[in-house]
Order: C-alpha cells, then structure tokens, then sequence
C-alpha cells in the first residue's frame, strides 16, 4: 500500500470543493493583503497595478495573465477562467494603503491581470469601490482597460475621476466580427455591445479608445480586417486605438496551441516558426503589422494612445510573472456566483 499524498499547504489546501460553482465558474472570496502592486517591466514600466479579481470568466484563449494562477498553485490553464478569485476588501484595504503622495509617484492601471468589469463585478462591485477611494484624491494617472459594458454603470463616477484626475478608458477589441470574437473571446460581450460601449463614455467627455492588442498571425491581422476595426472604432468615436501584436508565455503558451491544435490546425506550423525564438513574435512580423498600422492610422486618422498625450499606463502589457504578488491575498472563504 502506497504512502498517502502529501497534504495541501497554503493557499492550495482551500481550493477545490471547498469553491461555491455557478454557471460553470467557481469563485471563492480571498482577504486581500496589498491591492496597490508596484510593477516596472518593459512592457509595463513603473506603476502601480490593481486587479480586484484573480481569474476571468471571459475565457480568452490567448489571455497572458493565465500565469497568475500559477502562484495559487493551480497548472491547469483552465482554471484561470474557471476558478475565480475575489479579491474581498479591496476597497477598504486601499483606502488604508493610499496617500495622495503615493498614488500621485506612478501611474495607476485597473485591470492589468483580470478584467475588473467581469460578471462578478456586478455582484461584489469591488472595481467601483475601489474607484471611488481613487476619486477622493487630485492629479492621478489612472487607466483602465476591460471588454465589458458594465463599466457603464460608472459613468457618472469616471466622471468625477476623469475632472480632478487624468484617465484613460481602453475597451479591449480586436476583432469587428462576431463570430471570430465568439471564437477569441467566448465569455466576452460581442463587439457591437463593446463598441457601443466605447461610445457612451465618449458621449460622458471621458477619454476612451480602443485596445486592439493582441493582433494574431494570420486570424485577424488582415489588412482589411484591421481596417474595418480603425474604421468602426472611430464612428463609435473612439479617441485613439492601441494597436499590439501577440506574446506566448507560461502557461498562455501552452493553452493557445493547444486550442489552436483543435481549433485551426493548419495555422498551428505557422506559430510555431514564428515563435520559436521565446514568447514574442518574430520581429520581421511585428514590424510588418507595425507598417501596415501606420498607413491605417494615416487613412483614418486615428493616433495610437490617449488622446491627451503619452499611451495610458495600463494598456501596457505586464511582463508574465510582473506586477502581481503570489503573496497578495489568502482565502477567506466560498462566496456565490456572479451574475452576468
């Protein structure tokens, strides 16, 4: 008879049945120890991150934030969207971490490891309280970057935010079609909703653009394609368009080929060669998409980044195994579903 299994330590010995399951996704309640984390990469350099969720119901195939699961010792790829953490507290625990001091030295990107407007939102509403400590204060660099409407519910205090401090919106889209999206994005609103989101902040005089990042090899980098995603993002209004080619790394490596394998198998060789040097793509590539997106933005007029000046903090990419503390919060217990 064997020996028995080693026991569950930490956090992993609170994961599993012990997770309330709705609608094919488990949330748990985590007490939050920082929610201001520092991150200074390439991608994303120094500033402060704060992600009121760990996981995302959204189900992004190419998602780069699926590493952090990793340090909830959780190796299944799948569990990022399917084990959701919330982040409890959060509000509170800013408010006791924030001065005007230290939320003015960098600035502050909402939602760079999770969509902080995903389904849970509209139960917990952790995202706007955290909001609302940010709008006590004058003079931050605040942005935010989601795929969802609910961000509308906001409007009125993004409005508040946006007149004592500096904020950018990034409404995630990278493809126009609704079947490609379903495909991409299978938890996300479709893009007409997103779009159409996108305009009602513009309509409130909040800086918002959209974020086409990331730009997939041979799935929707056509020219004609991104044309059309400049072209509808303008007539929704949109202020700028980001526009980033796509990285493969951990576990989000793993998990995209995989889809990929059953999904577009005859793509699979072709993401291979491009990425076989590490996670990023091959540089004759990126400059390729970075040409064609300087004629695009010459046709339609579009800039890259905010509208005000430099690109918004948070529509930077983090750096997998940046910007998130494996030690930033432990569990509390099970919570109910989110309603979407």
């Amino acid at each position: 008879m064997g020996a028995p299994p080693a026991p569950s330590v930490g956090i992993q010995a609170l994961i599993g049945s012990d997770l309330a399951e709705r609608g094919g996704v488990q949330y748990t309640e985590l007490a939050a120890r920082h929610v201001l984390n520092r991150c200074n990469t390439d991608r994303m350099p120094d500033c402060w991150t704060i992600n009121p969720y760990r996981g995302c119901s959204f189900g992004c195939r190419y998602c780069y934030a699926r590493y952090t699961h990793e340090y909830l010792g959780q190796r299944d790829p799948l569990a990022f969207e399917r084990q959701v953490f919330v982040k409890v507290g959060s509000p509170e625990l800013l408010a006791s971490e924030a001065t005007e001091r230290r939320l003015r030295a960098r600035p502050i990107a909402v939602g760079t490891a999770t969509d902080p407007y995903q389904p849970a939102e509209a139960r917990y509403e952790l995202t706007r309280g955290i909001l609302e400590v940010l709008a006590r204060y004058r003079g931050l660099d605040i942005g935010i970057v989601t795929k969802s409407a609910l961000i509308t519910r906001d409007i009125e205090l993004l409005g508040r935010i946006h007149a004592r401090s500096r904020l950018h919106i990034g409404i995630s889209l990278i493809t126009p079609y609704r079947t490609l999206a379903r495909r991409l994005d299978p938890g996300a609103p479709t893009p007409e909703r997103r779009l159409r989101t996108v305009q009602s902040l513009a309509a409130a005089g909040l800086d918002v653009g959209v974020l086409a990042s990331p730009i997939l090899p041979s799935i929707n980098d056509a020219t004609r394609d991104l044309e059309l995603l400049f072209r509808r993002s303008k007539a929704y209004e949109a202020r700028w368009i980001s526009v980033g080619p796509l990285f493969l790394a951990s576990g989000s490596r793993r998990h995209f080929l995989a889809w990929l394998a059953d999904a577009m198998p005859r793509k699979l060789p072709l993401y291979r060669h491009l990425f076989a040097s590490g996670i990023d793509v091959d540089p004759r590539w990126e400059r390729g998409l970075r040409r064609r997106v300087a004629v695009l933005r010459r046709r339609t007029g579009l800039p890259e980044g905010s509208a005000r000046g430099r690109e918004p903090a948070s529509l930077q990419l983090v750096l997998p195994g940046s910007g998130e503390r494996p030690e930033s919060s432990s569990p509390r217990g099970k919570a109910p579903s989110a309603r979407r």
